[in-house]
This record gives structure tokens, sequence and C-alpha cells, in this order.
């Protein structure tokens, strides 16, 4: 009985460590919208002073935050791109206005260099009447 007390422990503090650091969860956790109001850590930016929302972003994870903020965002993102590792697109469905580009890891490829590319042109566009949300995460 004990053995079986301490499995179902350690499997709870599993799923917990998990769900914790899930990408999608943890920008949750730190971004929401009210309105026109976009909170980011506690920070307000009023969205109604910008004219257009741009994410850019890379790293295994940059597809499900993306996704994250594209749902926070919903019409008000103006268009993005990410680039991932191989096989890290969370789905085959598109999100819209978000280009998602897969690359090497972790060795860089001729992928790798396009979507930094891509980004860079993406941010290169934006203004100071832009807001510019960029995403990053290991690998």
């Amino acid at each position: 009985m004990p053995d079986r007390d301490l499995r179902a422990d350690a499997h709870k503090l599993q799923q917990a460590a998990l769900a914790a650091v899930e990408p999608a969860a943890g920008v949750r956790r730190h971004v929401h919208r009210e309105e026109d109001m976009l909170i980011v850590a506690g920070r307000g930016y009023d969205l109604r002073d910008y004219e257009r929302v741009f994410v850019i972003g890379g790293g295994k994870a940059a597809v499900p935050m993306a996704a994250t903020i594209a749902d926070i965002l919903g019409e008000l993102l103006t268009e993005g791109t990410v680039v991932t590792k191989y096989g890290h697109t969370i789905s085959q469905s598109p999100i819209s206005n978000l280009q998602i580009l897969e690359a090497g890891h972790p060795v860089p490829d001729e992928n790798s260099i396009r979507g930094a590319q891509a980004i860079a042109d993406l941010a290169r566009r934006a203004t100071e009447r832009d807001l510019v949300i960029c995403l990053i995460s290991g690998g």
C-alpha cells in the first residue's frame, strides 16, 4: 500500500512539474488581454496606441507560445514569424497571420538562415508605432 501511494504521489508531482513548464500555460500566466489592454507581466500596453502588432520568435517552444499570443490577441495580431526545430510544429492547421518555419537544431542549416532572415525582415518593417512581441525559448 505505501509503495502505491508513493508511486501515485510521484506521478502527481511529475504531472505538476510538466504543467508548470508547459509553454502555452507559461505565456497565459504572464500575458492576458483586458479589452484594448495587453497585460504582460503586470505592465499594460494600450493596443489602441499601436498601428500594428507583430510576433517574432524562435526556439522549440516558440510555436505554442506564439499560438497562445495569437489566441490572446485575436484579430489584433497583424503578422508573425517564428522559427522552431524540425518536428516541433504543434499542428497542421495554420494559425492566422502566423508564419511557422522549421529549421536545423542544434546544427543550423539553410532553413535556419532563411528563418533568421524572415524574422529580421519582419522586425525591420516595424516602426515606432508598432508593437513587436518577441518570444524566445531554448533550442
